[in-house]
């Protein structure tokens, strides 16, 4: 299902590599896609940890990034 996703994003985007693979290199990121495929969580939960594993979820870090936050600090 993962490898899909990832076909479907890299050709959207005209990807060769995903940005989280640019931004940690030295990570064994075919171990990571392997345990987040088998660990005994729902698909809810997975769908989760694969935005979060990306850098999705909408973070006050991640608002402010893209300047919808005046602080990447919780008030």
């Amino acid at each position: 299902m993962y490898k899909g996703l990832l076909t479907n994003i890299q050709a959207a985007a005209g990807l060769q590599e995903m940005r989280i693979y640019k931004l940690w290199p030295h990570t064994d990121w075919k171990q990571v896609w392997k345990n987040l495929n088998d660990a005994p969580i729902s698909e809810n939960m997975r769908c989760v940890l694969y935005q979060a594993i990306h850098d999705l979820l909408p973070t006050n870090v991640t608002l402010h990034r893209i300047n919808m936050t005046p602080s990447n600090t919780c008030l």
